[in-house]
């Protein structure tokens, strides 16, 4: 089976270094680093938090800065994975998920 992963179009070119949303500060690397290192801490299905056609995972992860990052996953039914956005770990929702050594002082 073969699995594809891409970042979105609107993150990369519409919010990634926007001085309208300075907290999506990361880049290719850091998502993927982020998803290697990172660990799924919430997931929708079809149908769950509001209409979402598809299912979606939450996963944190540390970017190669080591500042940790929230990615909201995609699951395509055709095997493909769409990254929607990336932003900090600066919201109590997400801090809770953050490992022990990590937490903010």
């Amino acid at each position: 089976m073969v699995i594809s992963t891409t970042i979105s179009k609107h993150y990369l070119t519409d919010r990634l270094a926007n001085p309208d949303y300075p907290d999506c500060v990361f880049n290719e690397l850091d998502i993927y680093w982020a998803i290697s290192n990172g660990f799924i801490v919430e997931g929708y299905d079809i149908g769950d938090n509001g209409n979402n056609s598809e299912p979606e995972r939450v996963i944190i992860g540390p970017a190669l800065s080591e500042e940790w990052c929230v990615l909201i996953i995609v699951l395509r039914l055709d095997n493909h994975f769409v990254i929607k956005t990336v932003f900090p770990v600066d919201r109590e929702r997400y801090r809770q998920y953050l490992p022990a050594d990590s937490q903010p002082e």
